[in-house]
């Protein structure tokens, strides 16, 4: 990986990156499908890695996406708050998740 014109070696700070890191694919995400996150995550060779992969949900019908989930936040929040409060406990209260989802 290349970020613009930077010389760093990413691909060495990838490497030893040690922070949990969650990876999510949506389905039908052409821009991201799960092989390029399994890829990608596959760099972080000293991080806690969970990758997630969200089908389509009746509730969030357009949220499947690359990007339009970010306009219904829900359906990835829904997969994102559990892992937080594994990793970080106490930092997904009742109140901030309703504040998230939103």
């Amino acid at each position: 990986y290349r970020l613009g014109k930077s010389r760093e070696d990413i691909e060495a700070k990838l490497a030893v990156l040690s922070l949990p890191v969650l990876g999510i694919s949506i389905d039908h995400d052409n821009l991201a499908p799960p092989g390029a996150l399994a890829h990608l995550t596959g760099k972080l060779a000293n991080a806690t890695v969970t990758r997630r992969h969200l089908m389509p949900h009746p509730q969030y019908p357009r949220a499947a996406d690359h990007s339009r989930w970010a306009r219904e936040p829900a359906f990835v929040m829904d997969a994102l708050l559990p892992w937080i409060e594994q990793f970080y406990p106490g930092h997904t209260s009742a109140s901030n998740h309703n504040k998230l989802r939103q």
